[in-house]
């Protein structure tokens, strides 16, 4: 995981106070930063892309 990313340094902030896991705090920060913690860079749409195709099938499965 690269050093000074702002996810990194995001999970570094929100451990310290001892409020979170580390494991949630790379959670929470993450999706804030929207960011990847193992390399830093933006995270993709993926998931909304997956979602839309799966409407988009079934709309068409009702059509037939």
């Amino acid at each position: 995981m690269p050093e000074n990313t702002r996810v990194k340094r995001c999970v570094k902030k929100v451990s310290k106070k001892k409020k979170h896991s580390k494991g949630s705090a790379i959670a929470i920060c993450q999706a804030s930063t929207k960011q990847s913690y193992r390399t830093g860079r933006p995270l993709d749409n993926g998931r909304k892309q997956l979602l839309k195709i799966r409407k988009l099938l079934a709309e068409i499965r009702k059509q037939l």
